[in-house]
């Protein structure tokens, strides 16, 4: 079996696509999906519960009262059951061959602590903008991996439960790039891959409240936590 852990506050307005790529995945493999509710005052629960009494999919919820994708994330990893742990957010869809190539990446290479891929952009984020996901991002992912440095995002990552619980999950304290953080540690640990295989669409709703500040405030956490070993800058709430 493999699990999914996605973190959810008020996520009522975008997580039917995350749940209905689920839904979808070619895998050979049963797989369970554990969602933690985050502080939730709108509907995300009960849409949930619904959809998975209409589906054949696997989906156990958890809760989280304390508000932060860190707790959030890191409560609904630990609430997982298999080995092989991927990550989503919950406004994202995942490749409807997600599961089964993470599975394949672990099983290829044993040694593996963690594993990451591309993330895009749907039609609705405009041209250059998802030109500037597949091209320049995923670019930018490679040369880092190249040179060391991991930066997966948690809205497409894959960890081994055992390495996640060595170095001691998540970091908490933070608030934001405590994805950025956790890579670093996991690569003290064993080797981490990255895959364009492993591919991801998420919504564009940061980059439409944000505009180009979604980028540099990418850039700015990056250079902040990797090079100057600063804590990250806040990111502004949208919901």
């Amino acid at each position: 079996m493999i699990s999914v852990a996605i973190p959810a506050h008020n996520e009522g307005k975008y997580i039917l696509p995350c749940l209905q790529a689920l839904a979808k995945q070619k895998t050979s493999e049963e797989f369970e999906v554990v969602i933690c509710l985050n502080a939730c005052t709108d509907d995300t629960e009960s849409i949930i519960k619904d959809f998975a009494a209409a589906n054949k999919i696997n989906i156990c919820l958890v809760n989280e009262p304390r508000k932060g994708v860190a707790f959030a994330r890191d409560t609904a990893v630990r609430a997982c059951a298999s080995d092989i742990i991927a990550n989503t957010d919950a406004d994202s869809a995942p490749a409807d061959n997600w599961l089964q190539k993470t599975r394949e990446v672990f099983t290829h290479d044993p040694k593996a602590v963690a594993a990451f891929g591309p993330i895009y952009f749907p039609k609705e984020a405009g041209a250059w903008n998802r030109f500037m996901a597949r091209f320049g991002y995923t670019f930018f992912l490679w040369i880092a991996h190249i040179f060391g440095v991991n930066n997966f995002a948690g809205i497409n990552f894959a960890v081994r439960k055992d390495a996640y619980q060595k170095i001691g999950g998540i970091d908490l304290s933070l608030q934001t790039a405590e994805d950025i953080d956790l890579a670093q540690r996991l690569k003290k640990v064993g080797q981490i891959i990255f895959s364009r295989k492993l591919l991801v669409y998420t919504s564009p709703r940061r980059l439409e409240h944000l505009g180009w500040g979604f980028f540099s405030h990418h850039i700015k956490n990056f250079t902040r936590v990797i090079f100057f070993k600063k804590k990250p800058l806040k990111m502004k709430d949208i919901r």
